[in-house]
C-alpha cells in the first residue's frame, strides 16, 4: 500500500512521492527523478539528514556521526534510511533545482460552481492527468487567472483520494493576503459566472501569497495551475 511524502525545498517548492512498505525516502525519491542529497547511502556521512514536520517513521541503522539519538528524538531523519510508517512531511535541505525537479503544472476544466451565500462559493475543476496530481491533506495550489498576472492560492477541500479537485472560497472585499479577509477572484464574485466548461490553469505554491491586483471578468480561455501543494499535517508521532 505505501505511504504519500511531501518534500518540502529551500525555495518553496513541494514535491509528493509515493513510497511503498519497507522502502526508504531516498529511493522512493530516485525512483520518481528527485535527486534529493545523499552520499554513502548507508547512515554513516549524514548527508541526507532531513527534518521530519509530521508523521512516524522506522529511522532505520545509523552512527553518530551522521545522527544523534537526540536529532532524532527532536524530528530528523536520514532519508537514506527512513521508512515511512505514515504520510509524512519533511523539509529537504536543498534547493528543487539542485534536487533536478520542479513544481508540475495542470490544466483542468470548470465542472461546478455553487453560490452557497453571498459569502461563501465553492468550485469544482475537472484536472487534465489527475494521476499525476499527487498532495496531503491541508495543501494549496495557485490558482492562475488567465490573461492577468494574478495568482490566489487555495486549500483543497476534497481529499487526495477524490477524483475531482474541490475548493470552498469565501468572499470578502479586495484586501491583502495574507489573512483571513483575502480576496476572492472576480470569477466567484456575484457579478461574473464562469460557464461549466471553462479551462482553468494552476500554479505550485512557491512562497508566501501577495495582494491580488484588480483583474477582469473570467475569460474564456482560462487559468493554469501547479501541484507541489504546501502542508503542514498532524504532528509527528514520538
Amino acid at each position: 500500500m505505501g505511504h504519500k511524502v511531501a518534500l518540502s525545498f529551500e525555495d518553496g517548492v513541494t514535491k509528493v512521492i509515493k513510497v511503498g512498505d519497507y522502502e526508504t525516502v531516498m529511493d522512493a525519491a530516485y525512483k520518481a527523478r528527485i535527486n534529493i542529497p545523499s552520499d554513502c547511502r548507508d547512515g554513516a556521512c549524514g548527508t541526507c539528514k532531513a527534518f521530519c514536520d509530521s508523521g512516524s517513521f522506522d529511522p532505520g541503522d545509523f552512527i553518530d556521526d551522521a545522527m544523534t539519538e537526540e536529532e532524532l528524538e527532536k524530528g530528523y531523519l536520514l532519508t537514506c534510511q527512513a521508512v515511512p510508517e505514515s504520510d509524512l512531511a519533511i523539509q529537504i535541505p536543498a534547493t528543487s533545482e539542485s534536487a533536478k525537479t520542479a513544481a508540475a503544472s495542470f490544466t483542468s476544466t470548470i465542472k461546478e460552481l455553487n453560490r452557497h451565500t453571498d459569502t461563501t462559493v465553492s468550485f469544482t475543476l475537472e484536472v487534465d492527468n489527475r494521476d499525476a496530481l499527487a498532495f496531503l491533506p491541508g495543501q494549496y495550489v495557485n490558482l492562475k487567472v488567465p490573461g492577468t498576472d494574478a495568482e490566489r492560492s487555495y486549500s483543497f477541500s476534497s481529499g487526495p483520494e477524490v477524483q475531482d479537485a474541490s475548493f470552498m472560497v469565501r468572499v470578502t472585499p479586495r484586501a491583502p493576503c495574507p489573512s483571513t479577509s483575502a480576496t476572492a477572484p472576480p470569477w466567484v464574485t456575484p457579478s461574473t459566472s464562469p460557464a461549466p466548461t471553462d479551462r482553468s490553469s494552476c500554479a505550485s505554491p512557491s512562497g508566501p501569497c501577495c495582494s491580488w491586483p484588480a483583474a477582469p471578468a473570467w475569460p474564456r480561455s482560462c487559468p493554469s495551475w501547479k501541484s507541489s501543494p504546501k502542508t503542514r499535517p498532524p504532528p509527528r508521532s514520538t
